[in-house]
């Protein structure tokens, strides 16, 4: 993976709408992703864009904010910066969350 795609991935994710889940999650992930957050560990991306697209239904505004990446053969950690404004969290005021992924 190069830092290029490491871009293109933020800028996907950043894309993300309730109304485009489907079409942007299949430009960021192949159809036998695993996905593990700290909610639940789900597998392909069919379910994986249903459990986005409940996620996104209360989302007024998420953004990825790529903090460092470190890449290791064919993988990348990447640390990041979640800014959210969620209609049930927090009055909808946005909130900051730290977090990171690991691509393979």
């Amino acid at each position: 993976m190069s830092s290029t795609q490491i871009e293109h991935f933020i800028i996907n994710m950043n894309a993300i709408q309730h109304e485009n889940v489907e079409q942007m999650l299949a430009k960021i992930y192949t159809d036998n992703v695993i996905f593990i957050d700290p909610i639940k560990s789900i597998k392909g991306l069919d379910d994986l864009t249903k459990y986005f697209e409940d996620l996104y239904k209360s989302v007024t505004s998420c953004h990825f904010r790529l903090t460092n990446n470190v890449p290791d053969g064919h993988r990348y950690s990447l640390e990041w910066v979640m800014q959210l404004k969620h209609k049930k969290i927090s009055n909808n005021q946005e909130i900051e969350l730290n977090g990171a992924s690991f691509i393979e």
